[in-house]
This record gives C-alpha cells, sequence and structure tokens, in this order.
C-alpha cells in the first residue's frame, strides 16, 4: 500500500514539473535567442516495510538547455546579430556578473555604451563596456564594431557547447557554473548581421509531450485515488463495532 503511494505521488510530481518545464518552453517560442529546456531523471529510494525494503522511483533532477540553433529571422537592423553556429554574447549584469546570450538585440542608451534590451552593457573582448561616439554603428558577420566605416572594437563571444558547464538566469541569460572558467575569445564566429536567432522550441515536439504528460499525470492520480479509497474502505472495515 505505502509502496503504491509513493509511486504515484512521486509520479504525478514528477509530471507538474515535466509541464512546468514544457510550459516556459511554449511561452518563451517568440523570444529571441531562447533554448529549450529538457528535464533529466533521477532516482530516489524510499524504504519501506516488507517483504521488499526499498524502492527506486525516478524523479525529476533537473533541466538541461538544448543549445542547438534556432531559425533566423531577417530584422534589417544594423544593430542586430545572430549567431548561426556556436558562441555567445558576454554581458555585465546588473551585479556585475558576467551574463551569457545568444539574444543580439543591441541597442545604445543615453550615454553613448551598446546595451541590451534590458539595458545590460555589452562588453568587448577586453572585458571593457563599448561606447559608440558617431553616425553610423554596425558589425561585422565576425563580431567586429565599426562606427563611421572605422574599426573600433570587437565584441566578446565566448563559444561554449556543453550545456553542462551553463545555469539559466531568466529566459535569455546564462551564467557559468561554479569552477567553469570564461573561454578564451572565440575567433571564428559565423554570424548574421541585420538578423535575430529565434527560440530553437518546437511547438509540434512539445505539445505532443505536453499530451504524454498530462495522461500520465491522470494516471497516476487515478492510480492515488484508487488507493486512497482501499484504504478507507479497509480501515471503515476493520474499525471495532459498537456493541
Amino acid at each position: 500500500m505505502k509502496s503504491g503511494l509513493y509511486s504515484a505521488t512521486a509520479g504525478m510530481m514528477t509530471s507538474l514539473e515535466r509541464l512546468n518545464i514544457i510550459s516556459n518552453n511554449l511561452a518563451n517560442i517568440n523570444t529571441s535567442g531562447f533554448k529549450s529546456d529538457s528535464p533529466f531523471e533521477q532516482t530516489v529510494r524510499f524504504y519501506q516495510e516488507g517483504p521488499h525494503p526499498a524502492k527506486d522511483q525516478p524523479i525529476i533532477g533537473g533541466s538541461l538547455a538544448d543549445l542547438s540553433n534556432g531559425p533566423i529571422r531577417t530584422t534589417g537592423r544594423n544593430l542586430d546579430l545572430a549567431f548561426e553556429g556556436p558562441g555567445f554574447f558576454v554581458i555585465s549584469g546588473p551585479d556585475k556578473q558576467n551574463l551569457l546570450t545568444r539574444n543580439g538585440s543591441f541597442h545604445i542608451n543615453s550615454e553613448q555604451n551598446l546595451v541590451t534590451s534590458e539595458g545590460f552593457t555589452v562588453l568587448d573582448r577586453f572585458n571593457k563596456p563599448i561606447k559608440l561616439f558617431g553616425d553610423r554603428f554596425y558589425f561585422t558577420p565576425k563580431g567586429d564594431v565599426m562606427v563611421d566605416d572605422t574599426y573600433l572594437t570587437t565584441l566578446k563571444i565566448a563559444k561554449i557547447t556543453d550545456s553542462k558547464q551553463l545555469s539559466k538566469t531568466g529566459d535569455q541569460f546564462f551564467t557559468l557554473k561554479e569552477g567553469v572558467a570564461m573561454p578564451e575569445q572565440q575567433l571564428d564566429p559565423n554570424m548574421v548581421v541585420g538578423a535575430l536567432e529565434g527560440s530553437n522550441t518546437e511547438l509540434i515536439k512539445e505539445m505532443a509531450q505536453m499530451i504524454t504528460t498530462q495522461r500520465s499525470f491522470e494516471f497516476q492520480q487515478r492510480v492515488l485515488e484508487t488507493i486512497l479509497t482501499q484504504s478507507l474502505q479497509k480501515t471503515i472495515n476493520e474499525l471495532p463495532r459498537p456493541v
């Protein structure tokens, strides 16, 4: 009885966590540079009385970002950049922590700094803010910053292909996990100027997974209800009758 309760409850919790991850992927299907998450499982052991003293039960242990490329959408803006291969722009966050992003929608703030849509400072290859003074600004496919047709600096670009080295911060940013050093400047990035990378969330795949997960949750719920009903009936039947 206890084994069934543990399994059904853990199954429902696992399905709910999967649904949360899938829902977030779907909610960001139009977010530039978004990388969808895939849940991974880990096994926990529930201890119980009886001839089988323990039971292994898989639960969601977390999620990993899918770093595959998203579709490229042309915008025509000089300050838009999209990766066609690996690479991350390096940003200085609000607490001066280095953030990584694939969203190359950049702007110029009132202090003439190159910033993200959120107002975070974009860094160059020397880890310095990029100040733009002039009339015409644009990038090259290698990340060079051009001002009035003159080279100014190069964007800091980090090449990371293993999502296990990254932790998500919000929907568009990543940080390096503890103990992971910032990679050297990527010298051969492949980027498209005047374009943005779309989310790599696959709508049909996520919808199919959502339906499967919902059915799994409903099945585990019915199992739990059955076990609780049987337990209640057994308790009622075994109660001492008044004399």
